[in-house]
């Protein structure tokens, strides 16, 4: 076992999605750590292609209590609690990426402090803005003391992170790191507008910023600048809403 541990998360839908990732890591990035995927569902006989490369597998079960997904959301993302779990202690380092990624460059960087969480800024102002709406909550008939709540625990004008790339320390992980996750998800999950992302920033308010090239949306900055696609320089390319393998 290696001290750092870099991991994504898939159903069967994701599977070939996973193997682009990690091909990319592999041949891009020089990553010296171990490799998992989170795997939710997968048949054992579509998961050979990766252990038989070495990659970890951990088949996650249903979270038990875990509360549902809302609207357009899938459940699969929640899985990523479970590297909140006490058994990733193993690794001094773990770093998390949606398998929509591409990686063109190294890692290093993410997994080079002992200080905590780090992430990426998310394209929303600021929380007020990214996770919930008590008006739109108020016409979906929830809860609108919940948002109320929130805004009472937690400063609304601070930064979020994009929940697709983050790393942290496995000194974070305490006994009650994953139960305090599916805690939180089951109280707020019902009116974020972002899912599993709400949970994450409420569960780590004081995250270590890092630059955007380690989460660069090549679509957001196409559309926003002059830039041609051969001019996109990302350490991490993450295609959140325009995916490459779609015609």
């Amino acid at each position: 076992m290696k001290k750092n541990l870099l991991v994504t998360l898939a159903n069967s839908d994701y599977v070939e999605r996973s193997k682009q990732l990690f091909s990319s890591v592999w041949h891009n990035a020089g990553w010296e750590g171990d490799m998992m995927l989170l795997s939710y569902k997968i048949p054992e006989q579509d998961l050979n292609w990766f252990r038989t490369r070495g990659i970890l597998v951990y088949e996650c079960e249903d979270i038990p209590g875990l509360g549902g997904a809302p609207g357009r959301w899938s459940a699969v993302a929640l899985h990523k609690f479970n590297l909140f779990k006490v058994y990733f202690k193993q690794w001094d380092h773990l770093l998390y990426l949606d398998s929509d990624i591409i990686v063109r460059a190294s890692l290093d960087a993410l997994i080079s402090s002992d200080d905590g969480f780090v992430a990426v800024k998310g394209g929303h102002v600021n929380f007020r803005h990214s996770f919930f709406s008590t008006f739109q909550t108020w016409l979906e008939k929830k809860d609108t003391g919940l948002c109320k709540e929130i805004e009472k625990k937690y400063d609304m004008n601070s930064d979020v992170f994009n929940g697709g790339v983050f790393a942290f320390s496995s000194n974070c992980i305490t006994q009650e790191l994953f139960d305090t996750a599916v805690s939180i998800h089951n109280r707020y999950g019902s009116i974020s507008t972002c899912f599993e992302e709400l949970t994450s920033n409420l569960l780590f308010p004081n995250w270590i910023k890092l630059p955007v090239v380690y989460n660069l949306d090549p679509d957001f900055f196409i559309k926003t600048t002059s830039l041609r696609p051969t001019d996109i320089e990302g350490v991490i390319l993450h295609f959140i809403a325009q995916k490459p393998w779609d015609k």
